[in-house]
């Protein structure tokens, strides 16, 4: 019992001290509204729409093509977004979209503050793989 009490409270400390740091370094405000989203890359282009709440859920649907194949799904599910720090790939804030459709597999896609309230962006090149995705999103709503 002590053990785990340790580890709550040193899990506590984390999440307090990682939103101070996070605070500190201009995180952003939450991307709240509704958003027109593409995300283009080598295999599959993504177009949707989703609906993002304060606590960090979402609703979202659209149309997923994998790209040089028939495969088209359209879909639409419930999902969640959080907030990303800069790291040693990405040297900007992130938010990563997460939506839990029925009908095909969980998928995310990220996209970061512009210089205006109405636009997300990310354009990221894998480093081991050279892969490359680009995200943009406009609030519609």
């Amino acid at each position: 019992m002590k053990y785990l009490r340790r580890i709550v409270m040193l899990a506590m400390a984390t999440f307090v001290l990682g939103t101070a740091a996070a605070a500190a370094q201009g995180m952003p405000s939450p991307p709240v509204g509704v958003w027109g989203c593409v995300v283009n890359s080598a295999p599959v282009t993504i177009e949707l729409q989703m609906e993002v709440a304060p606590n960090q859920s979402l609703f979202g649907r659209g149309t997923i093509v994998y790209n040089g194949t028939s495969a088209i799904y359209q879909v639409q599910g419930q999902g969640d977004w959080s907030a990303l720090p800069p790291d040693q790939f990405v040297p900007h804030w992130n938010f990563k979209f997460r939506m839990f459709p029925s009908n095909h597999a969980i998928f995310s896609w990220f996209a970061g503050p512009t210089d205006s309230p109405n636009h997300l962006y990310n354009f990221f090149t894998n480093p081991q793989t050279g892969d490359q995705v680009e995200t943009a999103c406009q609030r519609i709503g």
